[in-house]
C-alpha cells in the first residue's frame, strides 16, 4: 500500500471489478489476506512512458500463479499503471490488470 497514493482518483481495476479510493483498495486486498488462494505475480519487460513531467503510463506483461491445496495454476495476464510522481516519490494513480482468457478445450 505504500506505492498507492492518496490522490481522490486512485483506482484499482481487475476482472470487471473497479475499486476506487486508497481504503477501499485496502480493504480489498485485506480480504484476500485471508483466503485459502495465494497468488505469485512474475512481470515481463516493464515499457515506460512519460506522460509529461509529473507521470507516466507503465505497462508489462505478467503472469499470476493461484496457489491453493488443489494445486497451482498459472495465467497470463497484462499490468498497466498510471504513475504520479508526489513528494519525491512515484505514487500508483491507476492500476488496471486483464487476464487473458482459457482457451476451450480442443482449440
Amino acid at each position: 500500500m505504500a506505492l498507492v497514493g492518496d490522490h481522490p482518483a486512485v483506482a484499482s481495476l481487475s476482472q470487471g471489478r473497479i475499486t476506487r479510493g486508497r481504503e477501499a483498495i485496502r480493504a480489498e486486498l485485506d480480504g484476500l489476506a485471508g483466503s485459502e488462494v495465494r497468488f505469485r505475480y512474475s512481470a515481463g519487460a516493464i515499457e515506460v512512458e512519460p506522460l509529461g513531467p509529473g507521470h507516466a503510463l507503465a505497462s508489462a506483461p505478467c503472469s499470476v500463479t493461484m496457489i491453493s491445496e488443489a494445486g497451482e495454476v498459472e495465467r497470463p495476464i497484462a499490468l498497466t499503471l498510471v504513475l504520479e510522481k508526489s513528494g519525491g516519490h512515484w505514487r500508483l494513480l491507476h492500476e488496471h490488470t486483464s487476464m487473458r482468457p482459457q482457451k476451450a478445450p480442443g482449440r
